[in-house]
């Protein structure tokens, strides 16, 4: 990043919910997001601009980042929100459904990893989003907690593959956060009396986490790791 220059942020999933959160933290800090997103929505600030573009779609994926909007330069950062988590078991599940899902949470991570990488500066910082049903056994969600267990992994392996340059991989593994899609199901209420702090996280809290992984004291010499968030519900 230049002396002078606002530095930039690539955000998947930044028109709602934690994508959303994420994207306001960094701009409310002075930085510049580039944010991407299936769905259309408005941008957050006179600093952002969103895109439309499939994480599934190499070309696409290569084509947001190989073509950085004006006085975008290169990134600093790149925050992998984007992801989807339909119930899934053994006798609900189908090939359509396993490929959408790894599709999505796992070959747009690499994807954008690996495009990613050819415009993110040294020493700057990815990170991914995970969940904690990728660390435990959880009903209903055979497909989602395999995908992001992946991701977990992956998280780890590029860490290493990007150190020599001093770029940090790490993740994000929340438990329930309070974004719309939650609400509406309707599972989130029956789960929060088992979280110890008895409540899901905001969205906002989520945004901090990601933003202190990226820019925070303390977080420079932590690389390779998929840091835990969720009221004490997964204890490790």
């Amino acid at each position: 990043m230049a002396a002078g220059t606002k530095p930039v942020v690539l955000i998947t999933g930044a028109s709602n919910g934690m994508g959303k959160a994420t994207a306001e933290r960094f701009l409310a800090a002075g930085w510049k997001v580039l944010g991407l997103d299936i769905v259309e929505g408005a941008p957050v600030g006179e600093d952002c601009v969103l895109r439309i573009a499939d994480i599934t779609d190499e070309d696409a994926v290569k084509a947001a980042l190989t073509d950085l909007p004006e006085g975008y330069g290169t990134l600093d950062a790149m925050v992998l929100v984007a992801g989807v988590y339909p119930v899934s078991n053994l006798d609900t599940f189908s090939v359509d459904l396993y490929r959408s899902v790894f599709d999505i949470n796992v070959l747009g991570t690499l994807l954008l990893m690996k495009y990613g990488k050819e415009v993110l500066a040294d020493g700057g910082s990815i990170v991914t989003f995970s969940t904690i049903d990728a660390l435990v056994a959880v009903d209903n969600q055979l497909l989602y907690s395999a995908s992001k267990a992946a991701v977990v992994n992956a998280t780890k392996t590029v860490a290493k593959e990007l150190s020599p340059r001093g770029i940090r991989v790490n993740g994000i593994a929340p438990g329930w956060v309070k974004t719309v899609q939650n609400m509406k199901s309707g599972r989130m209420e029956r789960f929060l009396p088992s979280v110890p702090l008895r409540r899901a996280a905001e969205p906002t809290e989520i945004a901090d986490l990601a933003f202190w992984l990226t820019t925070g004291e303390g977080a420079q010499y932590i690389t390779g790791e998929t840091i835990v968030t969720s009221g004490g519900l997964y204890m490790r």
